[in-house]
């Protein structure tokens, strides 16, 4: 009886310390740049949520969503400056900017994305509905895109994946030796494109980076690094966004309960990974300013002025 009640109280102990612990790593201080606003900033969809029905769109997130959903995705734009939040089951998107204006979008398919320009970029659903559509096989996931809209990878002649450009969709410009899943990425940068994802279909494999040169249309790779990782437990590791300011990517390194997830950081230029936090979010971007914060705040303002009705 005297052990039962001595292994219940020190199972107790352990879960308040692993409380404690986790509570500690959740509140720590991981990185100066935290104070300035051009920085990752972290994003859960029940806040998006929150802040969309408080601007006039409480339907527009209307179901169940997952980290990696077909049904909703969110983008950058190329310098972080504005996001995209796209619902493709009613094939909506809504644009939200750092000077705190909003854009609602139809699209045309649900296999859609928006260039820098907020234009359409559209890839057809079905065959027979072609017209307005962009020529060529579409982005072979959601993350295929560049966040500028000008470059994607796909899966050609039923053989590789190549890099094709927005422009010519029909035409490969480099083949890329990755598999296809929701942890494919690609960023253009200036004249480079960073391509990120697996050569391998396993759970122990590592995460490749691709960096290629880009001459007009033609694409030269110049440099293949091996994305580092603390420990590799068999789940996800992924590129969660490239910094249109610096040679950084965020790293979102998936845990298996009790262990809760964490973010990194890598340097492409110095090699060097660093821990940034727990991951308690549901996303992580690169950008310019809290964009959600800056909606809200013109919406305040527009209503204190008479501009809309409260």
């Amino acid at each position: 009886m005297k052990k039962s009640i001595y292994r219940t109280i020190m199972c107790f102990i352990a879960v308040i310390i692993f409380s404690l612990l986790i509570i500690a790593e959740i509140t720590a201080d991981v990185s100066a740049d935290k104070m300035s606003e051009k920085k990752i900033h972290f994003l859960k969809w029940k806040q998006i949520g929150k802040v969309l029905s408080h601007i006039g769109y409480p339907d527009f997130i209307d179901h169940d969503m997952s980290r990696y959903g077909e049904l909703d995705t969110i983008f950058r734009n190329d310098d972080g400056t504005s996001i995209n939040i796209i619902n493709r089951k009613n094939k909506r998107a809504i644009v939200l900017n750092c000077d705190g204006s909003v854009k609602h979008i139809g699209l045309s398919s649900r296999h859609s994305w928006l260039d820098n320009n907020n234009k359409i970029l559209a890839w057809s659903d079905d065959e027979q509905h072609t017209v307005g559509y962009l020529k060529g096989h579409c982005p072979a996931s959601y993350d295929a895109m560049d966040p500028s809209g000008q470059y994607f990878v796909s899966w050609f002649d039923n053989k590789y994946y190549a890099i094709a450009s927005v422009a010519k969709p029909e035409i490969p410009l480099t083949k890329v030796n990755v598999i296809s899943n929701q942890f494919l990425n690609i960023y253009l940068k200036g004249n480079k494109l960073y391509v990120f994802g697996y050569e391998e279909r396993s759970i122990y494999a590592p995460l490749k980076a691709f960096i290629y040169q880009r001459n007009g249309e033609k694409l030269k790779l110049i440099e293949k690094l091996e994305i580092p990782r603390e420990k590799n437990y068999g789940t996800p590791y992924v590129v969660e966004d490239l910094s249109p300011w610096s040679d950084e990517i965020l790293l979102f390194d998936s845990r298996s309960f009790p262990s809760i997830s964490k973010w990194y950081i890598y340097n492409l230029s110095t090699k060097e990974l660093k821990y940034y936090g727990l991951a308690t979010e549901d996303r992580g971007l690169f950008l310019q300013c809290d964009i959600l914060k800056k909606v809200e705040e013109n919406m305040k303002s527009k209503m204190s002025s008479g501009e809309i009705n409260k």
